[in-house]
């Protein structure tokens, strides 16, 4: 189905329009909060947040933080934000960035630092559509991930304003992995749509998206507990095509007593789906033990089991066996708007 023509079914409440700030910068968090960074490039310097040179000609940056501020290769900078520049590529990880990069220490936790990348949020969006979808996929399919990707980053930065980041380069927001995997089909996804954004009462939709709805998108309501128009249930068989469509997940009953322990405290006997929702997925779920229960919703389950192992919460079936629990079930992610694989 062609771009327009897919839009086009949503036009009773959603309109695309073309915002006038599309080279506005955007800053992603590239980590996690984490107690040491190590950075790499060819020619790093270190500079306060006014500009001041604090190190010059680095390759090879060992952060850290305590109450006096950050250390830098065994260097106390006295400052709590500095920056990382370079002519080329910075590294973080297995991730590569472009010219510079911002370390902010946690001002509640002096031993917590977060990385932080601005550039322009059309170069994000390359880098995004290329994290989000794979290469070989129809360019139609590259462009709605553009404008979707596009929508969630400028709703985050409004619902963001004042605070350090706009969007985090993960799951939890959208992913994004630098330089490396950009592509020109990425750049002529971004290029046809730049600028388009999915609207509703003049406002920017939430636009979320994931891997596989599994058959049938889910109601936000039902996820997160808000009531949006434009993002209702609904069918969609194209995702069939995913070789992982239908999961299996096999946890250890150790592993399993020690992922719940917060919640109820093993050994876990028996989880029971007692309440689903319009999609069949499971909204509530019962956990026992030898002495009592405790219900649980779908998606705090899948966090606690992680996202990438129980990979939805669209579970056909929970069963215990001698020594491990075996989860199966289809589709991939929270459910909640455009699924890839069905454009």
């Amino acid at each position: 189905m062609k771009l327009k023509n897919y839009l086009s079914l949503l036009s009773f409440v959603l309109l695309l329009t073309t915002i006038t700030h599309a080279d506005q910068d955007i800053r992603v968090a590239i980590s996690e909060p984490t107690s040491i960074l190590t950075i790499t490039g060819d020619d790093l310097q270190v500079v306060s947040e006014s500009g001041r040179q604090l190190l010059i000609k680095q390759k090879i940056l060992k952060i850290t933080g305590n109450v006096q501020g950050l250390e830098v290769n065994d260097t106390q900078t006295k400052n709590n934000i500095i920056k990382i520049e370079s002519s080329g590529l910075i590294s973080l990880g297995k991730h590569h960035y472009r010219n510079s990069l911002e370390l902010q220490l946690d001002k509640n936790n002096h031993n917590l630092i977060t990385a932080i990348h601005s550039l322009p949020l059309e170069t994000y969006l390359v880098g995004t559509v290329a994290s989000e979808v794979p290469q070989s996929w129809p360019d139609e399919t590259l462009k709605a991930q553009a404008i979707a990707a596009r929508t969630y980053a400028v709703w985050q930065t409004s619902r963001r304003e004042g605070k350090n980041y706009d969007v985090k380069s993960s799951v939890m927001d959208q992913v994004y992995k630098g330089v490396k995997n950009e592509h020109s089909k990425a750049v002529k996804a971004v290029n046809d749509t730049k600028g388009q954004i999915l609207s509703y009462n003049k406002k920017p939709v939430q636009a979320y998206f994931h891997s596989n709805c599994g058959g049938k998108t889910e109601n936000a309501k039902d996820v997160w507990g808000m009531s949006l128009n434009y993002l209702p249930s609904s069918s969609c068989t194209y995702g069939k095509s995913d070789p992982k469509y239908y999961w299996t997940y096999s946890i250890s009953k150790k592993s399993l007593n020690e992922a719940l322990s917060k919640i109820l405290p093993g050994p876990i006997t028996k989880i029971k789906i007692i309440k689903k929702t319009s999609s069949k997925r499971a909204k509530t779920l019962e956990i026992f033990n030898k002495k009592q229960s405790k219900k649980i919703s779908g998606e705090v389950l899948r966090g606690l089991l992680g996202y990438s192992s129980l990979r939805s919460t669209l579970i056909d079936s929970i069963r215990f066996g001698f020594s491990e629990v075996t989860f199966k079930g289809k589709g991939y992610g929270h459910g909640v708007g455009m699924c890839q694989w069905g454009a």
